[in-house]
């Protein structure tokens, strides 16, 4: 009994100090420890501090910012919302409130209200990183690529350490086939990159916008230290036979088609190769498969028509010739349409029509990407879910026949 008394005792006094100690700190200095802890997901001390400051007059909208920065690191994003929200008319507070609000839109998938919140956020303080990147995110997520591309810059001003703004504004110039800004930026984002011999996605991709560009040899360095992949090897193959190195060209596809017997790139070089060599009837024989394996690929079926018509196969080549000239004109309707989506926020009814053309295009993937982005846009766009719905049927009945034909001779 003497042993309990002494340690109830000791409890309480122990609370006795530590009231004493929060009574003596001034509540700003809660708040900044508050903060500190968010930044190191420390949420307990995070929850102590939002706790404490709600007994300061004056300080509830510091108390409900922490409160609602504890209530998204558990993902508890609709309840941080109304936190923020109470946070958003103290000066201390507004510009936090906005820009955590805005990732919590994001997060919820409420792209259109993340945008609108975090152009507050960015016009109140144009230094205000998070809230540029998760702006950017949301544009990006709904095609508004210039809008994006603003953001990454300003990102990439802002964090000079971060490799990743760089990286994504190479991909959306290369995606416009815009082929030296994407290298420089490529280029920029390795120079960043703590180990830029470890990223092979990123030099790849810039490998090809030289490729693209006619630098071959320069390509061929970028790859080097680049793992011997279908994608990596098919693409030096490539560069190889346009600096008139056959036997290496041979070597760099017979591998990639090794490791991928449908790879697109592997067969158009493996396709040359034999056509240089004189054989053009096994040229026809790699670019069939090539058309089997991607039967929407325009260069593809353009390819395989001129080498029928070099086999005096007119007919074959006039039905190639036709689909290659169809695919090619949905892929101008769909770079018009990608283009009005360029500096477009807020319509549904255009990303569900890019949505169609690139499902038209055989992009199952990007089809659906732009079919979320609609409904992000406006939740009741009964086409998009349609759609949306049509494409899971499609991929299960996909992977149906899939599993029932695996492992088949």
């Amino acid at each position: 009994m003497r042993w309990c008394l002494a340690l109830a005792l000791s409890l309480v006094v122990a609370l006795a100090l530590r009231h004493g100690l929060l009574a003596r700190t001034p509540p700003d200095s809660h708040f900044q420890q508050g903060l500190a802890a968010f930044r190191e997901d420390r949420i307990e001390d995070l929850d102590d501090c939002a706790a404490t400051l709600a007994a300061f007059p004056g300080y509830e909208p510091h108390s409900q910012l922490l409160e609602g920065m504890a209530l998204m690191h558990r993902g508890q994003f609709q309840p941080a919302l109304n936190r923020f929200w109470n946070a958003r008319n103290h000066d201390d507070t507004r510009q936090l409130a906005y820009s955590l609000s805005g990732e919590a839109f994001y997060r919820l998938g409420n792209l259109r209200e993340a945008i609108r919140v975090l152009s507050v956020a960015v016009q109140a303080d144009p230094d205000n990183v998070d809230a540029h990147r998760w702006a950017a995110a949301a544009c990006y997520d709904i095609g508004a690529m210039d809008h994006a591309l603003r953001h990454l810059q300003c990102v990439a001003e802002l964090a000079p350490d971060d490799p990743r703004p760089n990286r994504l504004r190479g991909l959306i110039h290369k995606d416009f086939e815009r082929y030296g800004q994407a290298a420089a930026e490529y280029r920029e984002a390795l120079r960043r990159h703590p180990d830029p011999d470890r990223w092979d996605e990123v030099r790849i991709e810039l490998a090809d916008c030289l490729r693209r560009e006619g630098q071959f040899a320069e390509a061929l360095t970028v790859l080097e230290p680049c793992a011997a992949t279908p994608g990596a090897d098919a693409l030096r193959a490539e560069c190889q036979l346009a600096l008139e190195r056959t036997e290496p060209a041979a070597q760099l596809v017979r591998r990639a088609l090794d490791n991928d017997p449908q790879h697109r790139d592997a067969l158009l070089v493996q396709a040359d190769l034999v056509l240089q060599a004189g054989d053009a009837a096994q040229a026809a024989e790699f670019l069939e498969r090539a058309v089997e394996a991607h039967p929407r690929d325009d260069l593809v079926r353009y390819r395989l028509a001129q080498v029928y018509r070099r086999l005096g196969r007119d007919d074959r080549a006039e039905e190639q010739a036709a689909a290659m000239r169809e695919l090619r004109e949905l892929g101008k309707q769909f770079t018009k349409l990608h283009e009005r989506a360029f500096n477009d926020l807020s319509d549904p009814q255009l990303r569900y029509e890019i949505g169609v053309m690139a499902n038209r295009l055989g992009r199952p993937l990007l089809a659906r990407g732009w079919f979320e982005a609609a409904l992000t846009l406006d939740p009741g766009h009964q086409p998009s879910r349609e759609a949306l719905l049509e494409l899971a049927q499609h991929a299960e009945r996909d992977g149906t026949q899939a599993t029932a034909t695996g492992g088949t001779p």
